[in-house]
């Protein structure tokens, strides 16, 4: 897997290519996929929510498809915390990490980008690094979902929102 990221102005954006070929892993967790059988989930917009019980993790409704564009925003973003995007592998007991950012990704009023290359179930969730070296999960507090935009609020304060954009 291959990284870009572009500065455009005061947004980033994170293009991700493989080189092999595009399947999923696995089939969907989230019991939402395009491979559900509902014929309704291709226009139900994509929107995010905390995993039980820990909501240590944000996972999406449906499985993301080739094309679909993530922009994420964020606020109160602490400078010891890491916004991960994963994309499930084998039942999600494995997963890919497919783009990081930090607080200073996030400079006031911009968001970054990405453009899903690779079909499957994606996850966000946030690591806090302690001075020590330690690593944990900041734990989501609440969702909440306008549309296509889904804004998972944390226990530190921090709030990520996300909007999905079908190609």
């Amino acid at each position: 897997m291959r990284y870009i990221i572009l500065p455009l102005m005061t947004a980033c954006i994170l293009l991700a290519s493989a080189s092999s070929a595009l399947a999923t892993d696995a089939p969907s967790t989230t019991g939402a996929g395009p491979q559900d059988g509902n014929p309704g989930t291709a226009k139900a917009p994509i929107t995010f929510s905390l995993m039980e019980p820990t909501h240590a993790t944000a996972v999406g409704n449906q499985d993301l498809t080739v094309g679909t564009k993530l922009e994420f925003s964020a606020h109160n973003f602490k400078a010891d915390e890491v916004l991960l995007l994963n994309r499930c592998g084998e039942a999600c007991n494995s997963s890919k990490v497919i783009g990081q950012w930090k607080a200073s990704d996030f400079p006031a009023g911009s968001h970054c980008e990405v453009v899903i290359t690779e079909p499957g179930t994606y996850y966000i969730w946030i690591q806090r690094i302690t001075p020590d070296g330690e690593t944990g999960p900041v734990f989501g507090t609440s969702v909440k979902i306008n549309g296509a935009t889904s804004t998972i609020n944390y226990a530190s304060g921090t709030s990520v929102s996300i909007t999905a954009i079908k190609p």
